[in-house]
């Protein structure tokens, strides 16, 4: 039996994606806790922002996701957390970045793919 080499990278491309989804699982219910979800776009976070009267802009959204993040001691109680694409490229006000914020703390950041961005990684 032969295989071309495409069929061999996709094969091996496979079993890593496989991998990694199995280790990146085990860490998120390894210890028995809670995936926040922050994965609100700018138009679904309105309706929240509207009930206290605070504009729905680029840096309240920032402040309000910096002060989730960073509640005393979240990594006691959330292993990860589904991140919003804008939120994925935000900083808290010392410029770190979000991610790295939340990796920092033992938080497992992730990043929700919205259709938009799928059609437009398949169509490279």
């Amino acid at each position: 039996m032969t295989f071309n080499q495409t069929e061999v990278m996709q094969n091996a491309f496979d079993s890593s994606i496989e991998i990694t989804l199995k280790e990146t699982a085990d860490l998120l219910v390894r210890q028995r806790k809670g995936i926040l979800a922050a994965d609100e776009s700018s138009s679904s976070i309105v309706n929240r922002f509207q009930a206290i009267n605070v504009e729905n802009v680029p840096e309240q959204r920032r402040v309000f996701r910096q002060l989730l993040f960073s509640t005393p001691n979240i990594q006691q109680y959330i292993s990860g957390v589904i991140l919003h694409e804008e939120t994925f490229n935000q900083s808290n006000d010392s410029s770190i970045l979000f991610p790295i914020m939340l990796k920092e703390i033992g938080i497992l950041p992730g990043i929700r793919l919205d259709k938009v961005v799928i059609e437009e990684f398949n169509k490279s």
